[in-house]
């Protein structure tokens, strides 16, 4: 129990460090943070595909034009 509190701290931790940087750089911010350990990767990178996705479909729920008063 006390591994998977550790690692989802770490995964939280990680998931700041890369929201705060530019999406050109996370990558490279992610590689050092994880220090290679894939598991950890994977779970930081699916939260940020996760959060990517809901600001792709808030985006697109916005109306383009608007509204007229």
């Amino acid at each position: 129990m006390k591994d998977a509190i550790v690692f989802f701290h770490q995964v939280e931790i990680i998931f700041q460090k890369a929201m705060e940087v530019p999406a050109s750089l996370r990558s490279a911010v992610l590689e050092a943070a994880c220090q290679g350990n894939a598991e950890l990767l994977q779970e930081v990178r699916s939260l940020l595909k996760a959060c990517e996705q809901e600001e792709i479909e808030t985006a697109l729920s916005l109306p383009i034009i608007p509204p007229k008063r």
